[in-house]
């Protein structure tokens, strides 16, 4: 057998291979595709081509976090998927404006969460841990501490971080710096 026959052969297997799985989307979804041939989510996506809409993404967003895939670090915050739909940032800082406390967040931060394009950041609560004394102050966001942004104008990563830097921690401070310390630092 000759180069450009094995290549035509080759082909042909491909194609049918391709049709057999987008036979197997069609018939049987996306997801249960998945559990049949034991591909991905996102590897059935590659191989089709199949379009993505938002609650496509956040399945494969999911899965991406569950294998592994995406870096479960960013900066000072650790990320873990919560609840099978949202993502947790938790984060220790030791060198914010209060002296002798460590301050310790977590916020919920998920693309396309209830499949709209749109990062909810939502501040649930943050504890300041005296250094001295082990003494806990907390504050409990009951959605006081909230921001939106855009998932097609923004990289979820940085943009997300940005928004919790410089947006809800300082609001948090404020709140904190008023109930337990009388005054701003």
């Amino acid at each position: 057998m000759n180069l450009r026959n094995t290549i035509k052969k080759v082909l042909i297997q491909e194609s049918r291979a391709l049709e057999t799985i987008k036979n197997y989307v069609e018939k049987h979804g996306l997801e249960r595709t998945s559990e049949i041939l034991g591909l991905s989510l996102t590897e059935i996506v590659k191989i089709t081509n199949h379009p993505i809409d938002n609650k496509l993404a956040n399945l494969i967003i999911f899965e991406n976090f569950k294998n592994g895939v995406l870096d479960r670090t960013y900066k000072e915050f650790k990320l873990q998927p919560e609840y099978g739909d949202t993502i947790g940032w938790f984060g220790q800082i030791d060198n914010g404006p209060f002296k002798n406390y460590v301050e310790q967040y977590f916020i919920y931060a998920t693309p396309y969460h209830d499949y709209l394009q749109e990062i909810p950041i939502d501040v649930s609560w943050c504890d300041l841990l005296n250094r001295d004394t082990g003494i806990v102050k907390s504050i409990e966001g009951d959605g006081r501490y909230w921001y939106k942004i855009n998932v097609q104008d923004n990289f979820y990563l940085p943009e997300t971080y940005d928004v919790i830097m410089t947006k809800l921690i300082p609001e948090v401070r404020d709140d904190l710096e008023w109930r337990y310390f009388g005054k701003k630092f």
